[in-house]
């Protein structure tokens, strides 16, 4: 048995594909920045780089290890880190990216609803003050979860086999305890506020109705799909603390849990191409050529050029 099983090779197919796409999208933003210059589309962009860093960062402590079995022609790597044989570096350095990771990307989609939360008091100026604060308030978002994750980089990290996995699975010497609890109450707490903004957001969006123009309904619409991912995500790993792992229920978290996961770092180019007509015409024309462009597209939705008020059809 070798590392390469259909199952991880299917990861790390739809994975890599994912991020292909991801990457035509960022060149069509850049490439239609009037159509997408609003303060949702600055998120966008900044959730491209983090989600490509904690998919790439993931193969070290998770993807390969975990699909490593003992007499794999890779088991190699992990039998040369084990807890009487450790390095720190680059495991160490690694296994810390995976966790901060985990904060920010519930912080970011935290961020993202209340975006959208906030387009209903800052009506005018809403894009130019999330613009004006957004840089700080990005850097808060990231210097603050390595505050709680840079120990597991300093601390004696190392490969363990177990058994029930079939694989390899990181360990450290660092209160990884304490660590994952602060994780929790991160999670929750940012799941809490996100669910509050967006109930709040769809409340106001079908009382206003017709007010509405139907760029702030397709953005919350697709703001509203990546928090369903963010609650199921959040479900699985609550279903993780809570059951016996011996039970049924566990297993079948437990086995969800790499695509949940995956779902929460992969999904954003796939809702933008959902929801945007111009998305999909764009990456067509990347695709197949410019004579194919009206074939499929009919969905519209449209967003206001803050240069011009002139309306751009996304």
């Amino acid at each position: 048995m070798d590392t390469f099983t259909p199952m991880f090779s299917f990861t790390c197919f739809y994975g890599f594909l994912t991020f292909a796409v991801y990457t035509m999208t960022m060149y069509m933003i850049k490439k239609k920045q009037q159509a997408f210059s609003s303060s949702f589309f600055v998120l966008y962009k900044a959730n491209y780089y983090i989600n490509l860093i904690t998919f790439l960062n993931s193969f070290v402590p998770l993807r390969i290890p975990q699909n490593t079995c003992h007499d794999c022609s890779l088991a190699y790597l992990f039998e040369g880190h084990t807890e009487t044989n450790y390095s720190n570096f680059p495991l160490g350095l690694f296994y810390s990216i995976l966790v901060t990771m985990a904060f920010i990307q519930y912080g970011m989609i935290f961020l993202v609803s209340f975006n959208r939360f906030t387009m209903f008091f800052l009506v005018q100026d809403n894009d130019r003050k999330w613009k004006a604060v957004l840089p700080a308030v990005l850097l808060i978002f990231i210097i603050g979860p390595i505050t709680q994750t840079y120990t597991i980089a300093t601390s004696k990290t190392y490969y363990r086999y177990l058994e029930s996995l079939g694989g390899y699975k990181p360990f450290t010497n660092a209160n990884i305890v304490l660590i994952t609890n602060s994780l929790l109450i991160f999670m929750i707490t940012t799941t809490v506020l996100s669910a509050g903004f967006n109930i709040y957001s769809t409340y106001k969006v079908k009382l206003l109705n017709k007010n509405i123009k139907k760029n702030d309904r397709t953005l919350l619409s697709m703001t509203l799909v990546s928090f369903l991912i963010q609650m199921i995500a959040f479900i699985d790993t609550i279903a993780l603390r809570v059951f016996p792992n011996t039970s049924y229920t566990y297993a079948v978290f437990q086995f969800s849990q790499p695509f949940v996961s995956d779902a929460l770092t992969l999904s954003q180019p796939w809702i933008l191409i959902a929801f945007s007509s111009l998305t999909r015409s764009e990456l067509q024309r990347l695709l197949v050529g410019k004579c194919f462009n009206d074939l499929i597209f009919t969905t519209r939705s449209e967003v206001q050029n803050s240069r011009g008020g002139a309306t751009i059809t996304i």
